[in-house]
């Protein structure tokens, strides 16, 4: 059996592991814990990488490429989609499909 982040997730929240203590200790407010969130996770990436992209990526644009501002931010909204995928992309999966869309990574050479 496979376990993946979620189910670690859910095991922590059914200990308890996310609710408060309830022990009365001289503290001005107890706090509950932070089990992450998967979700939340992918949903916070995505919106720094796509906030990155929009502000960064015309200079990772080929020199003999030309794109237009929809292009562009199809081209944002498609990459920032990767985050979602159920497998992760390979490095080298990630520069292929980056290099066929028009974009060169500054050093950050193929291996």
């Amino acid at each position: 059996m496979r376990i993946d982040i979620e189910d670690i997730a859910n095991i922590s929240k059914e200990l308890g592991l996310n609710d408060k203590t309830g022990i009365e200790i001289d503290i001005p407010r107890e706090e509950s814990g932070g089990v992450p969130d998967p979700q939340r996770k992918v949903m916070i990436s995505k919106g720094m990488l796509k906030r990155y992209l929009n502000n960064n990526i015309r200079s990772y644009i080929k020199e003999d490429v030309k794109l237009n501002d929809d292009e562009i931010r199809e081209a944002v909204e498609e990459i920032t989609s990767w985050i979602e995928k159920p497998e992760p992309m390979s490095r080298g999966e990630v520069i292929k499909q980056l290099d066929e869309m028009g974009f060169i990574l500054k050093n950050f050479t193929r291996r």
